[in-house]
């Protein structure tokens, strides 16, 4: 058991400052969702996963606890356990708190060095897992996490993160993920699935204002790395229903014509009244399309869970 956190070293690739620079000077402009994960944004995340209308996590949290003994069983004791995006690690403890085994590796690979620290707060408490943190990019801390792998690989894809990317994307994601592992790992695939529009509309836009809190946070973690100027009040929270994507967005909306400031870009941005910025995409998904969708990425379905009050499935594919 690991008392503090161990962060392997590698370098990660994100440039907030290059791809903040090509998603505002781009039409319509967008930001990456990624970035709304700072120690800020992990904990109003962290709080919208625990709100009423945030149903998905709940549904996920069930079907772990439900399903855990039977997923550990299928994958047969795998001392490796590498999460992308795990943040706090509470979904990783579900299941390997089940775990007789000794041994056990987890990895966490998340962009937010706060989750990181408290995944490792969280995961201490199983004496027989020992807890490595890599703070980056999935795929620069992927190679790291399975350089001195001692056995199967199950990797943990959760809380439907599979959802922010495009059909192509999502594609080439699993079909790259693949290709870091062998034949007979596994991944546990988190997906939300199709739901009616205003349920979806009011998960992503909570009465409480935390989502739009969360979303906010992206103006000022810029202002605060790239010294700019967003006035936070004179941009609203909007989530809307892309029908012909199959996805929920979430924007930034400017109530006002204005400029905006960022200093470390050299950059003067203009919004007129009512132009948004698209921060995040979140696909939505038919249970009965998943299998297939896998297979031609390369995985086999082995196993899939649907928890019918909030629409989310659970789904242990096998590297073929």
């Amino acid at each position: 058991m690991n008392e503090l956190p161990i962060f392997q070293p590698f370098v990660s690739g994100s440039d907030l400052g290059a791809e903040v620079l090509a998603g505002l000077m781009s039409n319509p402009k967008t930001l990456p969702c990624k970035y709304l994960y700072d120690g800020v944004g992990s904990s109003l995340f962290e709080a919208i996963t625990h709100l009423r209308e945030y149903a998905c996590s709940r549904g996920e949290k069930a079907l772990l606890e439900a399903h855990r003994s039977q997923i550990m069983g299928a994958v047969g004791g795998a001392p490796e356990f590498v999460e992308l995006g795990g943040g706090t690690g509470e979904k990783a403890f579900l299941l390997l708190s089940t775990a007789t085994q000794t041994g056990i590796r987890y990895h966490n690979l998340d962009i937010s060095e706060t989750a990181l620290d408290i995944s490792a707060n969280v995961i201490k408490s199983l004496d027989n897992v020992t807890f490595y943190g890599h703070a980056g990019e999935f795929f620069e801390g992927l190679p790291v996490a399975l350089r001195n792998r001692r056995g199967p690989v199950t990797v943990l894809f959760l809380g439907s993160s599979i959802g922010n990317f495009t059909v192509s994307e999502s594609n080439k994601f699993l079909t790259d993920l693949r290709s870091n592992l062998e034949r007979g790992d596994f991944l546990l695939l988190g997906t939300d699935l199709e739901k009616p529009v205003d349920r979806l509309v009011m998960a992503y836009d909570d009465p409480q204002g935390v989502t739009s809190a969360f979303n906010k946070n992206l103006l000022a973690r810029i202002n605060y790395e790239l010294s700019a100027n967003f006035d936070l009040s004179k941009f609203a929270h909007e989530a809307r229903w892309n029908q012909p994507d199959g996805c929920i967005e979430m924007h930034l909306r400017s109530l006002v014509d204005q400029a905006v400031r960022i200093s470390r870009l050299k950059l003067i941005c203009s919004f007129s009244e009512g132009e948004t910025i698209r921060t995040e995409r979140s696909h939505k998904y038919r249970g009965g399309i998943i299998g297939g969708w896998l297979s031609s990425a390369g995985w086999e379905l082995s196993e899939q869970w649907i928890d019918q009050p909030s629409l989310f499935a659970l789904n242990l594919a096998c590297a073929a």
